[in-house]
């Protein structure tokens, strides 16, 4: 039977809307307060004596001004600050926190209700839970407070901060070898075509140094080609004339130089002992000589193998690191210097300056060889030709 407008019938279609009304309502209350609580991902670290501030906020954002906010440690009721209708609520505070705690509310509307913690303690240290809870919904969250002394966490900060530092400075040293390297090497490279350069322009100025048997001291033995002189087992009977030298062991090139550049070389091989340079020709050849520029002589000498020494009136020593086989010597006239050079390695040996009025020549000394040692003979060899 049908009975369309029956009273009952549009009273429970009324009442059927209003409860589905209700239910809708209701759910979507509990959807629009339903949130999370966010904390920090890592440990918050503090300082001791410090103050330290421990971030919390809703997600999404919603206002937490009409919530209660609990900041406790490990019980819901050990309550280090608790928040409540809108005020702080701390009778019930644990008191190690008294006066020590400060909710920063300036940003609540946003949900954000960072904890405050004056003076931290050592006793400090664990977990903390911030708690939210509206009219129809609550969350937590928990986080991890470390507290360090002062000490270590500088030490900590120190050597986080090597780690960083370390590698830069480790970089940056390895840059600093490379260009002490790279200019070292550059400057290495100068210095040799310097020293290359500067003997192929002495050897522009080979001359042709053969040695004056009139001057030789008659204990010392000339080749045929006069190229070379060495001390003798046996005295020669030689005539005793003004130019020969008849107590020092030494001998005078024939040719003698008033003017410009000339270049010669000896090899002295593994003689021990030797003089070589250039002298005046008035020097006296009869009696003992001393060898200084004062004196008419600018030589170089070795002794016992070893010790170098350029004939100043004070006797140079020269620290030389690699030992010459050969000397090659030359006289710059007008300049006023003698030079003497390792050929075989370009290196400069000394050089003395002094002004020449006399007429100069070559002077070799070969010293005594005694019991075998410095046997070996000084010989004048040829000049390379750079032309």
């Amino acid at each position: 039977m049908y009975f369309p407008d029956a009273p009952w019938r549009r009273t429970f279609s009324s009442l059927q809307s209003f409860i589905l009304l209700l239910i809708s309502h209701h759910f979507q209350i509990v959807h629009t307060e339903r949130f999370k609580v966010i904390g920090p991902g890592q440990p918050v670290v503090a300082v001791l004596g410090e103050n330290v501030v421990l971030p919390c906020h809703l997600d999404p954002v919603l206002s937490a001004e009409r919530m209660q906010v609990r900041w406790f440690q490990t019980r819901f009721d050990l309550i280090v600050h608790l928040y409540e209708n809108g005020k702080d609520r701390n009778k019930e505070q644990i008191p190690e926190y008294r006066d020590r705690t400060e909710l920063i509310r300036k940003d609540i509307s946003c949900g954000s209700v960072s904890l405050r913690i004056y003076n931290i303690q050592l006793d400090d240290t664990g977990s903390y839970t911030c708690f939210f809870q509206s009219d129809t919904y609550y969350e937590e969250a928990t986080l991890e407070l470390k507290v360090a002394n002062t000490f270590f966490h500088q030490v900590s900060r120190w050597v986080s901060s090597l780690s960083i530092i370390l590698p830069l400075i480790f970089l940056c040293s390895l840059l600093v070898v490379w260009v002490i390297y790279h200019v070292r090497n550059e400057r290495q490279e100068k210095d040799s075509l310097r020293r290359e350069l500067e003997w192929r322009r002495c050897c522009s100025y080979a001359v042709n140094v053969v040695l004056d048997p009139e001057t030789v001291h008659p204990d010392l033995i000339l080749s045929e080609d006069r190229k070379s002189v060495r001390h003798g087992d046996t005295r020669q009977n030689l005539p005793d004339n003004f130019q020969r030298f008849d107590t020092w062991l030494c001998v005078l090139g024939c040719e003698n130089f008033t003017s410009g550049r000339h270049y010669w070389e000896v090899e002295v091989g593994d003689m021990t002992d030797w003089d070589l340079g250039v002298c005046n020709n008035s020097v006296s050849r009869k009696g003992w000589i001393t060898q200084t520029p004062e004196r008419g002589y600018w030589t170089l000498r070795l002794r016992y193998g070893n010790e170098y020494k350029a004939c100043t009136s004070s006797r140079t020593l020269l620290p030389l690191s690699v030992k010459p086989q050969a000397v090659g010597i030359f006289l710059d006239y007008e300049a006023g210097k003698v030079s003497f050079y390792n050929p075989d390695n370009r290196s400069h040996l000394f050089t003395f300056t002094h002004p020449f009025t006399d007429k100069l020549l070559p002077y070799f000394d070969p010293y005594l060889h005694r019991e075998g040692a410095n046997a070996g003979a000084l010989r004048i060899r040829p000049v390379p030709d750079w032309e």
